[in-house]
């Protein structure tokens, strides 16, 4: 059994399992009754797109099995740095909060899951999660909310306005650091609990020695606090 705390929805549409021939079909079939005297009862049958992709939509295990058959799912922190769009996985204590951000996504509210690879070393290694708020499956799990509104394009990273004025890379981890230090003030370190889960990197930078990885994640669960 799995605790959730949040769930992807529109990451896991995008995994499909093979279709049938049949599994887009609907009504009834022809009874046949050749030789009996009696006449055949006909019914048509229809293509329904809806049932065909509700029949191919993969679980998330099966979503998971998968990107682990396709991908080299690496530890966040691990070297080398992970590189956009790879898999990752992460345990760890993260807190998380729903903010609007007009630098990150300009009039949307964004969940975003906050921790380090060592939650007592200041110097350790940082993880950014970033998503919808739709996709929360408990909102009282921790950490205090922000925001207007839950937004289907909240998890789409957007280019900062950094990268669109030319300022360079340096300035768009700048504004990540920024942003960390204000998810803080909203949702303090004792507020984090240990969690884990798989997500889609989406920028990764090493700071004075030090990791920074933002990612968008499939799934995100309780973990038992480790002894």
């Amino acid at each position: 059994m799995r605790e959730l705390v949040y769930l992807s929805e529109a990451k896991l549409q995008q995994f499909r399992k093979p279709a049938s021939k049949r599994a887009g079909l609907g009504g009834t079939f022809k009874i046949s009754t050749a030789g009996l005297g009696l006449p055949a009862v006909e019914a048509g049958l229809a293509y329904d797109a809806a049932r065909t992709a509700a029949a191919t939509m993969a679980t998330l295990d099966q979503a998971e099995k998968h990107i682990r058959s396709k991908w080299r799912v690496r530890w966040w922190a691990a070297e080398p740095k992970p590189q956009p769009g790879e898999w990752i996985r992460f345990e760890t204590r993260l807190a998380f909060a729903v903010r609007s951000d007009e630098w990150f996504v300009p009039g949307e509210p964004v969940l975003f899951f906050w921790g380090r690879e060592d939650p007592h070393d200041e110097r350790s290694a940082q993880l950014l999660l970033h998503g919808s708020p739709e996709h929360l499956i408990r909102r009282t799990a921790s950490g205090p909310s922000e925001g207007r509104r839950p937004s289907m394009s909240a998890g789409s990273s957007k280019y900062p306005s950094a990268v669109d004025d030319g300022a360079g890379r340096g300035s768009t981890a700048r504004q990540y650091l920024r942003l960390i230090q204000e998810l803080r003030r909203t949702a303090p370190d004792d507020s984090a609990a240990w969690l884990s889960g798989m997500a889609r990197t989406t920028y990764a930078a090493d700071l004075r020695g030090r990791r920074l990885v933002v990612a968008s994640p499939l799934s995100v669960e309780y973990l038992p606090t480790p002894r």
